[in-house]
This record gives C-alpha cells, sequence and structure tokens, in this order.
C-alpha cells in the first residue's frame, strides 16, 4: 500500500504488484525479494476485504530468477585445512 501511495497507484491489480516486485528487484536480493513475496501472498490470500483479494501464484509467469547463480561460500581445501591444523599458533586460535 505504501508503495501504491509513493507512485501514485489507485488501482489495485497482479499488475501493480509485478510493477512493485520488478522495482524492488533493483534494490534488494533475490532472497529477500522472495521472502516479501511470500508476505503479500499470504496476507492477500487470506485478507478478509473483498476489495484487496488476488490470487497470487496460481499461474506460471515468467520467472526472473532464471540463471540465477547463487554466492557460495569460500571454504578451506582439506590441504589448507591442515595447515593451519599443523602451523596455527595453538595459544591464538584454541
Amino acid at each position: 500500500m505504501d508503495w501504491r501511495n509513493t507512485n501514485n497507484v489507485t488501482s489495485f491489480s497482479e499488475n501493480v504488484l509485478i510493477a512493485c516486485f520488478q522495482e524492488l528487484a533493483e534494490k534488494i536480493k533475490s532472497s529477500t525479494l522472495w521472502t516479501h513475496y511470500s508476505i503479500i501472498k499470504t496476507y492477500l490470500n487470506i485478507e478478509p476485504s473483498k476489495k484487496n483479494v488476488i490470487k497470487v501464484g496460481r499461474e506460471k509467469k515468467e520467472r526472473k530468477s532464471e540463471g540465477y547463480i547463487g554466492k557460495k561460500s569460500k571454504t578451506f581445501s582439506p590441504e589448507e585445512f591442515r595447515t593451519f591444523i599443523d602451523e596455527a599458533p595453538d595459544n591464538q586460535f584454541l
């Protein structure tokens, strides 16, 4: 609703939600975007007010996240781990 007021949008439809999510996608990570989507979807599906009911997620839409590759955390190789265990000073790291 805040986004609608900020952007002077008076209607409430799936296209409005898509526009809102496209703008959010430029500012936040996809994992956070999924959280926002889940919250809004839950709210819209249980909201008793008939004027705000929109069924979200019923049809397959074009997925913007296709081809997304998440960032992987760097990990030690077995050799690096063994070197750390053997050479790191115990009084500092234990």
